[in-house]
């Protein structure tokens, strides 16, 4: 509730009518084949400009590096290196600013040396706060929002779904999203949100190539409710058989207590097709009988004499 109070004071005291002005203009020119994302891999060499208005923008970066964390044998001198090279080969080339937060007594201490000395600021995050992390990212992140206003660059590297609700509104006031996500167990509004991804192996590794999908898919470990198809600017749920005409009401629909029940119930009914008897009970003969010999068995010979016993 705080959350969404202080993103209503924020949408107050940023002038709207040219912020609004600002997300026509910068995000038509982002939307292929229904969805407003470029996905950035390892594999792909095609690469778009970024917007003008962005190119120079400032680019603040937030880190939950308890999320996304420093491999082990990584050299903590190419993270920030390989950020700001990321950002370069898709031409944000503005002033930046990386905040890591987590607890840093799960960093080695070369580690932290290392990152420090790059311009990384480690802001520690003690153990055993709930959500300890997040809150402090999305209260710095909002007062960053509000002392530079749009046209403004936000990453945010991190796969956590309590993001989602500040990076669509903070993409709805004019700000570019950037996202750097894990593999697996990434939040598929979180995704949504964004209108340049990355996956975080890939920064890791320096590699950072652009790609604009077919349509948003579900990686391997990810929910289903991201498994919707894109037709002329239209968002469709297959499991609900729902068209939606934009990505709000798409996200309201997956969201939604009925789609879960949905989901729920195909799933149910999924599993329990798979889950056949081995065999089948015969009333009339009171024996057991194979699944797949159930035709054999109704025409068989001795069914047939019960039956015209009990018959009679």
């Amino acid at each position: 509730m705080k959350l969404k109070l202080a993103l209503a004071s924020l949408s107050r005291a940023l002038p709207f009518s040219n912020l609004s002005r600002e997300v026509t203009v910068a995000r038509a020119k982002r939307i292929e084949n229904g969805v407003g994302l470029k996905y950035l891999t390892t594999s792909s060499t095609s690469r778009e400009p970024a917007d003008a208005e962005f190119a120079t923008a400032k680019t603040s970066v937030w880190w939950d590096f308890e999320n996304c964390m420093v491999p082990k044998g990584c050299d903590g001198h190419k993270i920030a290196l390989n950020i700001k090279s990321a950002l370069e080969k898709n031409k944000y080339c503005g002033p930046l600013t990386i905040g890591a937060y987590g607890d840093t007594n799960k960093i080695p201490s070369s580690v932290q040396n290392s990152l420090s000395s790059t311009g990384v600021s480690l802001i520690h995050v003690p153990p055993g706060v709930k959500d300890g992390s997040d809150k402090k990212i999305l209260v710095d992140m909002l007062l960053c929002a509000m002392e530079n206003p749009a046209p403004a660059n936000m990453m945010l590297i991190s796969g956590d779904g309590d993001f989602s609700y500040v990076l669509h509104r903070l993409r709805m006031m004019g700000y570019n999203v950037l996202l750097v996500r894990p593999d697996q167990h990434a939040s598929p509004f979180l995704i949504a949100a964004a209108n340049t991804m990355w996956l975080w192996r890939s920064i890791v590794a320096g590699g950072s190539c652009t790609e604009v999908p077919k349509q948003a898919e579900p990686s391997k470990g990810m929910s289903s409710d991201l498994a919707v198809k894109s037709k002329s600017g239209q968002k469709s749920c297959e499991t609900c058989k729902v068209t939606c005409t934009s990505e709000v009401d798409l996200n309201s629909h997956l969201s939604s207590k009925k789609h879960k029940q949905k989901t729920a119930l195909v799933a149910s009914q999924s599993a329990h097709a798979k889950v056949k008897p081995k065999t089948m009970w015969c009333g009339i003969c009171q024996v057991h009988y194979p699944t797949d010999g159930h035709e054999e068995h109704i025409s068989g010979r001795g069914h047939k004499n019960k039956l015209k016993v009990q018959a009679a």
